[in-house]
């Protein structure tokens, strides 16, 4: 069996379909958010990830976006409210919500989407792999030995943890965040760091970035968490 991550699909549903082909019965994926959003199938991306027993469905900034959105409008009677409509909006959202709008079961899937998990954890080979969509840094409390826990909003927004460095004894060394969110050409000219491909390991390797910017980039990293090998799928843009 083996433990995979993926995150930040963004209406691609080809890539969803070439991960499937890559697995085994047995294997597993970790998603990490942004199944929807920009692309061009991003409702059937949605449904299909969520309703497959081998992904494991964590909820990213899209998601949050769209759970607001669609409960303004239920409260609202069937009315898009402007703040949250729009925000989901510039953010490529549109077609998701008209998707969303239309389908028979849509306060079905407002309530699974709510109720998506913000992360997740998993031993592998003596680590604690946290997968979540943001990515957070493992302090310890001070004065103790406990990890501190952060807040939903921060696994599924929070950029700022990125350029916290690595202190022996104040960080928990067992645990290995796994994220997206930030597409890693970005990140890693955040952090100066020369990055060409495959997944970005930063936070002297206690915390790794997936996102690839696929949704301008067409490539997708599949991380292996057995292995730590990553393979970048990319698009066929001959469809």
């Amino acid at each position: 069996m083996a433990i995979y991550a993926l995150g930040d699909l963004h209406g691609h549903y080809e890539i969803y379909e070439k991960v499937k082909a890559m697995l085994k019965p047995e294997d597993t994926v970790y998603f990490l958010g942004d199944a929807g959003d920009r692309g061009p199938e991003s409702w059937k991306c949605i449904k299909a990830i969520y309703n497959d027993p081998q992904f494991i469905y964590i909820k990213g900034n899209h998601e949050d976006m769209l759970v607001k959105a669609c409960e303004d409008y239920l409260e609202d009677g069937g009315m898009w409210d402007y703040h949250s409509y729009s925000l989901c909006r510039m953010n490529g959202g549109e077609e998701t919500m008209m998707a969303w709008e239309r389908d028979p079961d849509r306060e079905l899937w407002l309530k699974r989407l709510k109720e998506l998990p913000t992360w997740d954890s998993k031993e592998i080979h003596g680590k604690y792999y946290t997968f979540c969509h943001a990515g957070f840094t493992p302090w310890f409390r001070e004065g103790t030995m406990e990890c501190f826990v952060p807040t939903d909003r921060m696994l599924i927004w929070d950029r700022e943890h990125y350029f916290d460095e690595w202190v022996d004894g104040e960080m928990d060394d067992d645990i290995v965040v796994v994220h997206g969110h930030t597409p890693i050409h970005y990140l890693s000219e955040d952090l100066r760091v020369d990055w060409e491909s495959g997944a970005f390991w930063y936070c002297d390797g206690h915390k790794v970035c997936i996102d690839s910017g696929g949704f301008f980039s067409d490539e997708f990293i599949l991380l292996n968490l057995d292995t730590l090998e990553d393979t970048v799928i990319t698009l066929d843009k001959s469809t």
